[in-house]
C-alpha cells in the first residue's frame, strides 16, 4: 500500500477533556499505518535505481516524518526518537535534492546504505518510544456505550450528581 500525498495530514481527533482532567486523543491507526508503510517503503530505494524512480518513495517518507514530528497531535509525545526522526529526514531530503537535480541518476552503494542504516536507527528507537505509550483498549462493560462513555461519559449522570458529590469529578 502505497501512501497518497492526502495522507500527509495529521488526525485532529483530539477529545473533549474529562472534568478536571487531560484531553484524550484518539489515536489514528491507519494513519499511523500510513506513516509507517511510508517509512518502510524506504527499503525499496536499492543502489542501481533510476532517481525518478524513487523520489516520490522519497518525498512522502519525509512529508510523513514531518507531519508526524512537527504537525500531529503526537509530536509532543514523541521525545526520544526527535534526534533519530531528524537524521532520517536529512538523508531523505539530501536524497530528494540530489533526485531532483539528477533525475536519471542512479543510486549508489552509499546512498542506499545510508538511507537504510537512518531508516533501521529511526524504526528501532520509534518502535520502541511508540511501545512505552500508555495506550489502552476499552471493552465493553454491560449495557454502556463505549464511545459515548469516552466522549461524553459525564452525560451519563444525573446533572445534579456534581453538586450532591463533587469530589466524584475531581
Amino acid at each position: 500500500m502505497t501512501p497518497s500525498l492526502a495522507t500527509l495530514s495529521a488526525p485532529d481527533t483530539l477529545m473533549p477533556p474529562r472534568l478536571g482532567g487531560t484531553p484524550l486523543i484518539r489515536i489514528d491507526l491507519p494513519w499511523f499505518a500510513n506513516v509507517i508503510t511510508a517509512i518502510e517503503n524506504l527499503r525499496k530505494v536499492k543502489t542501481g535505481a533510476t532517481a525518478a524512480a524513487v523520489l516520490y518513495r522519497l518525498r512522502i517518507a519525509g512529508g510523513q516524518i514531518g507531519v508526524l514530528y512537527d504537525g500531529s497531535l503526537y509530536a509532543p509525545f514523541l521525545k526520544i526518537s526527535r534526534q533519530k526522526s531528524l537524521e532520517l529526514r536529512d538523508v531523505v531530503n539530501r536524497l530528494v535534492d540530489w533526485c531532483g537535480q539528477n533525475p536519471k541518476g542512479i543510486i549508489d552503494e552509499f546512498q542506499e546504505w545510508e538511507l537504510s542504516f537512518n531508516r533501521e536507527q529511526f524504526t528501532t528507537v520509534f518502535f520502541a518510544e511508540v511501545t512505552g505509550f500508555p495506550t489502552y483498549l476499552i471493552t465493553q462493560k454491560e449495557n454502556y456505550d463505549i464511545d459515548k462513555l469516552i466522549n461524553s461519559g459525564i452525560g451519563l449522570f444525573p446533572a445534579n450528581m456534581l453538586k450532591k458529590v463533587p469530589e466524584t469529578f475531581s
